[in-house]
């Protein structure tokens, strides 16, 4: 069996299994192309019970990893700071 915890991550959501409770702080790093990948991800933070994100980091200014922050954070009203 696998060691790595996301693996096991992974297979309790594929698996519809509740995680609610289990995520005491949530960090986004990134947030894909667009909005197909900002629904994407909050189909996952939903999964998991995550109903806020506490921070957030984008690591560069690409499109590929900016395009699904502006949903997102308009959906969780978190606000953008900047370092």
């Amino acid at each position: 069996m696998p060691a790595n915890g996301l693996y096991w991550l992974k297979l309790a959501i594929d698996n519809n299994v509740n995680l609610s409770g289990t995520v005491q702080k949530a960090v986004l790093i990134d947030a894909g192309i667009g909005n197909a990948q900002a629904d994407k991800i909050k189909k996952y933070m939903k999964k998991m019970g995550i109903s806020k994100l506490n921070y957030t980091v984008l690591s560069h200014y690409n499109q590929d990893h900016f395009g699904g922050f502006a949903k997102l954070l308009r959906t969780y009203k978190t606000i953008p700071y900047e370092v």
